[in-house]
């Protein structure tokens, strides 16, 4: 009995040894290695377009349609190997959906190499080795690019000893997982134009997905019933296709999975329209989730967007949607976010108009150089997905922002006694609750103070305009005689970000400035004017000249609200209803409201 156990130890461990001999001695046939250098002429970006584009790229031999190898740049001589999806005979846009080397560029003459010890390596041109699938004496036997996106590395069996789907980098093609413990995570693109990690990361938790912008603050998470219920954690999500239980149509869909459960909480993702098997999810530069199908064999308008995680117009008709409000970046470095729309730029003196220009100044460290001011009504973006501290006073709320250098502003819920320190703004979003208090801090200094006593005395005399601490920016053009040259007329704003204020001179009063809301359009009227020494301030008191006739026509109608006129060419519109108002690169479109 003893000699029959021995025989089959030594018979497993013969074979154990044969098998890593087998291994250690496999090689890639000849006939399946390749190399390949990034050198010659570009495709052609002009007959299709391109992601990211301006874009110069280069084909390698590797293709399975869609899907095909290249490098390609969007600065010059920084290039990355990628995967693209899209062929030229549909004459839609081609997407790069999976890329080795982002955030490490190569050069001229980088070289893409299956060698015969079955690694797969990307090279600059010196030589040095920027990407790899360490692999090298694994059995590896041969390279495929499958039908599906995947590229493969397999062994004498058939199995994969390496696969591109474990390595994700924005992108989720169909069937594609992310794992706990494994590749849990797509991290967005920085810009069209510069390819290394952004700031936002989709990420599969042990009990929910989740989204971060700047890897640590939570702009939304799941919600599954069944991780309360099940007894082990989410294991992997996939993307894959539904099937629909009370419809005819199936649904594209994120289906999780759990440990220790036959749960499979599904995040749906809109009903799926052609060949789903060609769908991928997508972590966007601006951190939305978008799913697009693709369609073969289309003439045109091959790609089709089917799911937007925060949508403004789906919001109201597909359960889990979020506003774009939501979203970190949607009203730039600052502003007040309502329906998707930025609706404002909260200051110390209140909330005016938005524009790309709002920004919330850097306070300082010292409590002595900084003040705060509230904003009612309004919620950070982490608010809604994280649940702060408290019950706390706000008083302690704002001595931890205040001995904290790098809070820019806490935000409380008075109802609930609820404190969520801000290290970024961004997105605030108004909400309905007007318990719901952000306090923001602005710095308190001498340049602020300086500012206050010259506008009190009146503008520099200058004829260039000039910005003060707050936003404000002033203009003060000297009187170049007194000549009066209309009874009544206009003269229009500037529009230069915040506040403008300038200075006109009216006969037997002394000079006076005006401030205007940059969100309006406004005429002031006065009663005479002078000239300016500069021409375009007389410009401005022709064009108001010109108006008068629209002013005359609305005036004497009972129901016109105001009236819009294009002073080149000369042409009147009177308004009934305002409604919404686009604002155009022409500043001789002008509007006149009542």
């Amino acid at each position: 009995m003893v000699a029959a156990s021995s025989s089959s130890s030594l018979i497993i461990l013969f074979c154990f040894l044969f098998t890593l001999l087998f291994i250690s001695e496999a090689v890639v046939p000849p006939s399946e290695t390749f190399r390949y250098v990034n050198e010659g002429f570009f495709g052609d970006s002009e007959e299709t377009s391109i992601e990211y584009d301006p874009v110069n790229y280069r084909t390698l031999p590797p293709f399975t349609a869609p899907f095909a190898l290249c490098f390609y740049n969007t600065t010059p001589n920084a290039y990355t190997l990628a995967l693209r999806m899209g062929i030229r005979p549909d004459r839609s846009l081609r997407r790069w959906v999976w890329e080795a080397n982002r955030g490490h560029p190569v050069r001229e003459n980088a070289t893409f190499s299956f060698r015969s010890d079955g690694n797969l390596v990307l090279a600059d041109a010196d030589g040095r080795i920027v990407w790899q699938t360490n692999t090298a004496n694994k059995g590896v036997v041969g390279f495929a690019l499958l039908p599906n996106g995947n590229m493969v590395l397999r062994d004498a069996a058939g199995g994969f000893v390496w696969q591109s789907f474990d390595s994700p980098t924005d992108t989720l093609l169909y069937g594609q997982s992310l794992r706990v413990g494994g590749p849990n995570k797509l991290v967005s693109r920085a810009s069209v134009t510069e390819n290394v990690d952004g700031d936002y990361s989709f990420v599969l938790e042990p009990k929910r997905l989740a989204l971060y912008y700047k890897k640590t603050m939570l702009y939304w998470s799941s919600t599954f019933p069944e991780v309360n219920k099940a007894s082990g954690g989410l294991v992997n999500a996939t993307l894959e296709i539904a099937e629909a239980e009370y419809s005819d149509g199936n649904y594209n869909s994120l289906r999780c999975r759990f440990a220790n459960s036959s749960a499979e909480p599904t995040v749906l993702l809109g009903t799926n329209r052609y060949n789903s098997t060609f769908s991928y999810l997508r972590l966007g530069i601006d951190g939305n989730l978008r799913l697009y199908g693709y369609r073969r064999g289309a003439n045109a308008a091959a790609w089709n967007l089917l799911y937007t995680w925060f949508n403004r117009e789906w919001r109201n008709s597909l359960e889990g949607i979020e506003d774009e409000c939501q979203l970190p970046d949607r009203c730039g470095k600052f502003g007040l976010c309502e329906d998707s729309q930025c609706v404002g730029c909260p200051t110390p003196k209140g909330v005016f108009a938005w524009s790309k220009d709002c920004v919330a100044k850097s306070p300082g460290c010292q409590a002595s150089g900084f003040r705060y001011y509230e904003v009612k009504g309004v919620d950070h973006f982490t608010v809604k997905y994280s649940a702060g501290t408290g019950p706390v006073k706000r008083e302690d709320c704002e001595s931890k922002c205040t001995k904290d250098c790098k809070c820019l502003g806490y935000f409380y819920h008075t109802d609930r006694s609820r404190c969520w320190i801000a290290y970024e703004l961004k997105t605030l979003t108004r909400v309905e609750n007007s318990t719901h208090i952000a306090y923001i801090k602005t710095p308190r200094s001498k340049a602020n103070r300086k500012s206050k006593a010259e506008e009190k005395a009146g503008a520099k005399q200058t004829s260039e305009p000039y910005r003060d601490e707050e936003g404000f920016v002033y203009f003060n053009v000297p009187i170049l005689h007194h000549k009066p040259i209309i009874d009544l007329g206009y003269i229009h704003g500037c529009f230069l970000g915040g506040y403008v204020c300038f200075s006109i001179g009216i006969r037997g009063k002394a000079s006076v400035n005006y401030r205007i809301d940059v969100g309006s359009l406004v005429c002031v009227r006065v009663a005479s004017v002078w000239l300016f020494p500069d021409a375009k301030w007389a410009k401005w008191v022709e064009s108001g000249l010109q108006v008068e006739k629209g002013d005359i026509l609305c005036s004497k109608d009972c129901k016109c609200m105001g009236y819009f006129y294009h002073t080149d060419p000369s042409r009147c519109w009177i308004a009934y209803n305002l409604k919404m108002l686009t604002r155009v690169g022409n500043s001789t479109n002008l509007a006149n409201m009542n």
